[in-house]
């Protein structure tokens, strides 16, 4: 019978029987995720935790049949695969690997080989191919991996600010002011925004955006975050608000009060001096003429 293949699916168990000319390899897919998480409650952290898979096969040496595996990872950016590892069944246990000490190949029994992938988790691996004698099969229950670098923007009045240097602004009285804040990379995050002891918190959403009102002279607004990675973060804006200038005011209405006091004297003077004349003028002819 030539190579004929057909797939039988047991809970818990998914098996792939792969039927050849002299002899049954059966190949175990599940539980094949072993990969655990230091710092998520579900996923791994890339670059922090460790990707760790088994693949169980039961194979004739007594037979000529060979198995050929591969093991592949698929990008979710550009959707290609890259090689990890293969196995060569038939002339032992053989591995041949993209990188040194990823996959290793023992053999527990007689037909019986576990191959092993263990490696740090990355960005690229978002799910994995498995290849076995040419015929290709695509696991999604590679594990989640979620960014470890993560993008905190805060906007005000769409004004960036830089999150790592002490966060100030001042606004006119009783201006309206819109607060954006975003975070990329976050694994089922929480967001909150607080201002005037007023909270704002979403849920599962990268931003979080409020608008208040400059009423008060001087408030802080907290802003922070957390998700299921463990990942904290806070930070307090220190707004202020520009009142009313009053005492320019003020002093002007004084100073302006002040110069129309001396301008009203400086008018009497002026015209009693020159009644002061007039009269004198006067009184000096009269003398003359008398």
């Amino acid at each position: 019978m030539a190579d004929h293949l057909f797939c039988d699916v047991l809970l818990p168990l998914f098996l792939i029987i792969i039927f050849s000319a002299q002899n049954i390899v059966t190949f175990h897919f599940l539980p094949f995720d072993k990969s655990k998480s230091g710092f998520c409650l579900t996923g791994l952290l890339a670059g922090r935790d460790k990707v760790k898979l088994e693949f169980k096969f039961e194979h004739d040496n007594n037979t000529n049949d060979s198995l050929s595996f591969s093991l592949e990872a698929v990008s979710p950016v550009t959707n290609k695969s890259s090689f990890i590892c293969g196995l060569q069944l038939g002339v032992g246990c053989r591995t041949n690997q993209s990188v040194s000490s990823t996959c290793y190949c023992n053999q527990t029994e007689d037909t019986i080989y576990v191959i092993s992938y263990y490696a740090t988790a990355l960005l690229n691996y978002s799910k994995n191919i498995i290849q076995i004698n040419g015929h290709a099969y695509d696991q999604p229950t590679f594990p989640v991996i979620y960014q470890n670098a993560l993008q905190r923007n805060l906007t005000i009045n769409n004004k960036t600010f830089d999150l790592r240097k002490t966060c100030y602004a001042s606004f006119p009285h009783q201006t309206s002011v819109k607060v954006k804040f975003c975070v990329e990379g976050l694994h089922t995050p929480m967001l909150l925004l607080s201002y005037n002891g007023h909270n704002q918190t979403v849920y599962n959403e990268d931003c979080i955006s409020v608008t208040y009102t400059m009423a008060r002279i001087n408030q802080n607004l907290y802003l922070a975050y957390e998700d299921h990675c463990r990942r904290r973060f806070s930070r307090t804006c220190y707004l202020q608000v520009q009142l009313p200038d009053l005492d320019v005011k003020v002093n002007q209405t004084r100073t302006d009060d002040i110069v129309f006091r001396l301008g009203t004297k400086l008018t009497t003077y002026i015209l009693a001096a020159i009644l002061t004349f007039i009269l004198l003028s006067f009184l000096l002819i009269l003398c003359m003429y008398t």
